[in-house]
């Protein structure tokens, strides 16, 4: 009796000996590993522990990657089914709310694929489990048919059928837009004559608008604070609110989008450099200045009126629906034949200088068709445009002339020009490298530093160099970003665009190929984006699409893609950029490049200096906005090398930078005499 009773307590000592190890092991544990951890059991003893224990339901065994066996304890709800649909359940319900991918069920549990797919059919008739499709992926995970999927399959709450509610989203905005720009409107009424507890008072709490929006009940469904934040984030960025250190959020006053000073008519008049006073064209016969004038003083009467009812300094600025600037219509303005309604212009005169002029032309012509102008013609068309600045007090009348295509006919322009004249580089560009060299040569600060200040050391010397006055560069806005271009002074045979990341945008392309339309200039187009749809239809409409990514390297690599509003890394196709200008495209120059890589920028900056292969292989960029991604580890000092090296090198400027997180800059070869001679000489 005594020997049994005996044997008895040692069956017990061992199965709980082989729990408490088991349970230990997180991940399970192996034999080999729970036969070193109980020396002290035989090994009959232990093999019966683990028999009795796998019975009991206990432990179950499962299959690691590599196929080794490992004991674990059953945490599964026990479900009346075959061994394997116990099995795949006890997994499925181990991954909670996560859920658990098939990839994972087969090597998990050791079955073939159709053993698999038949036991995962029946479960889901049995409604034990469920399938759910990740959000921005096209697996299926699986999770226990009760349990409501985490946020990272579904998406959360701005996420319906796995597209993102974008109406859900702006909805949200505004009421919280509205929230913050009422309580900023009651802090100013209840604090008149104190401006410090105006700005102190309109400040609230992101939790009093989210127990508003539950109050008022907006939503259908409920609102976490987190979720709150995420869209208080978006209105930041979006410039309608504002927050502080400690959290709290208040409304930005109203800015117009859209400075005034676009809308003067001067700053896109085409025959501002003939406009003077006391002359056919002249600011006091131009209508198009009253009609401006009139904007204006009815524009200050507005502000006046505001600033009496604001009674605050934070804004005298109007909504662009209230400014008379945004809607004034300028149509083109009509070209002037100066030779039939200046009285002081000889008609003779000019009718000579033509002869003249013509003559000249064919003299230097060649025998393949090119032109080469010499020093000596180059001092003869400078004597004649001093016999015209007698004529009519012109200091510039050569330039004047080709624009409007009336005193003499321009030289034709091409890639193949040949120029035998003096360096046409403009005087400005020199003064904004001497300011370049103070701010970014001449000072010791670390890469962060560099970045923080890029934005504020270039529109200085953009300031300095008067780049505004001196580039005349257009403005062309796209769905969320400025982006500038110079238009040709030269008649060209050729103008070539090209688009890296369309974004499903082209608004600023259209503009730009209608105002080159307005001067009688074609341009050729091409864009290239890995994402199809959305992007394809929309540049076919102007030019030629690609369907891949453009890059320092050909291959198949991770970029940023716009999917669904969203976006997403994902694996897509990268073609060589020197491959695709002079193979794909057969083109040697590119007149504007408009490019937005997604982080591929980081990899092709070495090619914008001098001696780098696009110098080897001839291809020249003219123009190009750039997007420099906000930078990752290590990649502020790639854009401090960078910028270093543009100004050393004085062959690109750049210009007009704007810190949106992201670096967004507008950029001009020097370098090259092809680009300076056609859009400044």
């Amino acid at each position: 009796m005594a020997s049994v009773k005996e044997e008895l307590i040692s069956e017990v000592e061992s199965e709980a000996q082989v729990m408490q190890i088991v349970q230990a092991a997180l991940e399970g544990i192996d034999m080999d590993a729970l036969t070193s951890m109980t020396p002290g059991l035989p090994q009959v003893a232990r093999q019966n522990a683990i028999n009795s224990l796998l019975g009991s339901k206990k432990l179950v065994i499962q299959q690691a990657p590599g196929g080794l066996l490992r004991l674990k304890v059953n945490t599964s709800q026990q479900i009346a089914g075959t061994e394997e649909e116990q099995v795949i359940y006890g997994l499925i319900e181990e991954s909670k709310t996560r859920g658990i991918w098939i990839k994972e069920l087969r090597d998990g549990s050791g079955l073939n694929q159709l053993q698999l797919r038949k036991t995962l059919k029946s479960l889901e008739t049995k409604k034990l489990i469920k399938t759910i499709k990740a959000v921005g992926t096209s697996k299926k995970c699986y999770i226990v048919f009760d349990l409501e999927p985490d946020m990272s399959l579904t998406g959360g709450t701005f996420y319906s059928d796995q597209q993102l509610d974008s109406e859900l989203i702006n909805t949200l905005i505004s009421v919280c837009g509205s929230y913050a720009s009422s309580r900023r409107k009651h802090a100013i009424e209840s604090n008149p004559n104190n401006i410090q507890m105006q700005r102190e008072s309109s400040y609230i709490r992101p939790q009093e608008i989210a127990q508003f929006i539950t109050e008022k009940r907006v939503l259908n469904v409920p609102l976490s604070l987190e979720d709150l934040e995420r869209i208080l984030e978006v209105a930041v960025l979006d410039g309608t609110i504002e927050r502080r250190a400690d959290g709290k959020i208040r409304a930005c006053a109203p800015r117009s989008s859209i400075s005034p000073l676009v809308s003067v008519p001067c700053a896109v008049c085409p025959v501002v450099e003939d406009c003077r006073p006391g002359y056919v064209i002249s600011p006091q016969s131009c209508d198009y200045m009253k009609n401006c004038d009139d904007a204006f003083k009815d524009l200050a009467a507005r502000l006046q009126k505001k600033e009496k009812q604001d009674k605050t300094n934070d804004s005298l600025l109007v909504n662009d629906d209230e400014n008379p600037l945004v809607q004034l219509q300028m149509p083109e303005r009509p070209v002037v034949d100066l030779k039939q309604d200046d009285p002081r212009i000889d008609p003779t005169q000019i009718a000579t200088l033509e002869e003249d002029a013509t003559k000249k032309e064919k003299e230097t012509k060649k025998g393949d068709g090119s032109q080469v102008v010499g020093v000596s013609g180059q001092e003869k068309l400078e004597k004649e445009s001093g016999r015209l600045d007698s004529l009519i007090g012109s200091k510039d009348v050569s330039r004047n002339a080709q624009l409007r295509g009336r005193v003499a006919e321009p030289i034709s322009f091409n890639n193949e020009t040949v120029f035998q004249v003096q360096d046409f580089t403009p005087k400005f560009f020199s003064k904004w490298v001497s300011c370049g060299e103070r701010k970014y040569l001449n000072t010791n600060v670390n890469a962060i530093k560099f970045w923080d200040d890029f934005k504020g050391n270039s529109n200085e010397c953009d300031k300095e160099a008067q780049i505004l006055q001196n580039m005349k560069a257009l403005p062309f806005q796209n769905r969320d970003e400025m982006k500038y271009a110079i238009l040709p002074v030269q008649k060209s045979s050729k103008n070539v665009f090209v688009t890296l990341g369309i974004g499903q945008d082209i608004t600023a392309e259209e503009a730009f190929a209608k105002k080159m339309k307005e001067i009688g200039q074609d341009v050729t187009f091409y864009g290239a984006d890995p994402i199809v749809k959305g992007n394809s239809e929309q540049y076919s409409r102007i030019g030629k699409f690609f369907p891949f990514a453009v890059g320092a390297k050909a291959g198949y690599s991770t970029a940023s893609v716009l999917l669904n509003g969203n976006y997403l890394d994902v694996s897509v196709v990268h073609v060589d950029i020197y491959y695709f200008l002079s193979e794909v495209l057969g083109e040697k120059f590119v007149d504007h490049l408009w490019m937005d890589a997604e982080y591929a920028e980081y990899g092709m900056f070495d090619m914008f200096y001098k001696n780098s292969r696009m110098d080897r292989e001839g291809l020249t960029f003219c123009q190009m906005s750039l997007e420099v991604h906000n930078p990752k580890q290590g990649q502020k000092e790639q854009f401090m090398e960078f910028i270093k090296n543009l100004i050393k090198e004085k062959q690109y400027g750049f210009f007009f930078s704007e810190n949106v997180s992201h670096m967004r800059m507008w950029l001009f070869n020097f370098g090259s005499q092809y680009c300076v001679k056609k859009f400044f000489a």
